[in-house]
């Protein structure tokens, strides 16, 4: 596919700003810099607005394996703070509301917690998720406190139904694909953090670490942070819809160019595939057609009738996914999780049968990445991770 740009170009047009430390990057547009004279800069010279960096905290499932990872801000006089998992697709900011009966122990937002600034507003809004689960609530407007930074009544939703949709440390979720398919009918934070000035654009940068090798995940607002990934390897595409109906979803969609697994190549009908982004996924899904083309090129390997799958435990070779002209590795390690129970030397894959003609790249192709979404140019970047 032709590139929009390669990623040093994007770090070419920006100009620098201080955030967190010193380690941490961006602002649009400005005169043209090199990588290496961006990172040689005298650190000293300040610019403003800067960039966010906000920690990720993983939450593992029952067996250890990261299954989302989670922010903290603050919302209007609440004195706890919100514990949102991060996601890439989808599109709204909403927590759980003070008027819920399914809290069970979270917290929540409403004119109770946060007498002073929570406003109630009009309309409902309702998110329908691809596992089945859905949400539903009101629509208020309250100050939003990110990272130090507040959103002064920002739009976001309460959810007075949540069903599956939150584990017991989750009080709600903040949605970073583009707000044009929002259910709230607002911008998302990120848009409005940058249009108020508050970061330099609307892009985030993503690095997604592994608890087995005690790698930190963070999130970056408005900039990246370079000493995270590979310049050398980098890929710069358009955000694509799956399809025209989806156009105006908003999601963070790639073009694959192809797949292989270890040396052997996955010939994919059509020869291309496009895939979805979602950081609030924690498997990779494929159509069921090219799952059986994987399963032929992975010795003993198995697909369960409910569209799970397994590979031997000590399968080693690595699957690439090709993805702006260039292979990004999913190491070995990330495409399995724990044993089999009763069926001795397979483990359950990380990735299984999803819908037909959609792939979903989430948190195990992630943890190979570093990722950057740029909502002005609707454009995504990968860079080979460093740590």
């Amino acid at each position: 596919m032709q590139h929009s740009t390669t990623f040093v170009t994007l770090l070419a047009s920006l100009f620098l700003a201080f955030s967190i430390s010193s380690d941490v990057y961006a602002a649009p547009t400005g005169r043209n810099i090199d990588l290496g004279t961006l990172l040689a800069r005298n650190l000293t010279t300040r610019a403003s607005p800067a960039p966010i960096r906000l920690p990720l905290t993983p939450i593992l499932d029952s067996d250890g394996i990261e299954e989302s990872f989670l922010a903290s801000i603050k919302i209007g006089g609440n004195p706890r703070a919100f514990n949102v998992l991060m996601d890439t697709g989808s599109q709204d900011l909403w927590v759980i509301s003070e008027r819920s009966t399914e809290i069970n122990g979270r917290n929540a937002i409403g004119p109770t917690s946060s007498r002073t600034t929570f406003r109630q507003a009009q309309g409902t809004f309702e998110i329908d998720f691809d596992d089945g689960t859905d949400v539903e609530g009101t629509i208020a407007t309250d100050n939003v406190n990110i990272g130090g930074q507040v959103l002064r009544n920002f739009k976001f939703g309460t959810a007075l139904q949540i069903g599956d949709s939150l584990d017991s440390h989750t009080d709600g979720m903040w949605g970073f694909s583009k707000s044009s398919g929002s259910a709230v009918g607002g911008p998302t934070p990120l848009e409005t953090l940058a249009a108020a000035r508050i970061i330099p654009a609307a892009i985030s940068s993503w690095k997604i670490g592994r608890v087995s090798q005690h790698t930190p995940s963070e999130v970056i607002l408005g900039g990246v942070n370079p000493a995270l990934f590979d310049p050398r390897v980098t890929a710069t595409v358009p955000n694509l819809p799956r399809t025209a109906a989806d156009a105006g979803e908003g999601w963070w969609n790639v073009q694959v160019q192809g797949l292989a697994v270890g040396s052997s190549i996955v010939q994919l009908p059509g020869g291309s595939r496009i895939a979805t982004l979602d950081s609030g996924s924690d498997n990779i899904l494929f159509p069921r057609a090219d799952i059986l083309l994987i399963r032929s090129k992975i010795p003993g390997s198995q697909l369960f009738s409910d569209g799970g799958f397994a590979i031997p435990c000590n399968y080693n070779k690595n699957m690439q996914i090709r993805i702006g002209n260039t292979a990004w590795n999913i190491l070995a390690r990330d495409l399995m999780t724990v044993p089999v129970a009763g069926m001795s030397g397979l483990c359950h894959a990380s990735f299984e049968v999803g819908p037909d003609n959609e792939w979903t790249l989430g948190i195990p192709f992630l943890k190979n990445v570093y990722m950057t979404l740029d909502v002005a140019n609707n454009r995504v970047t990968l860079a080979k991770p460093l740590q």
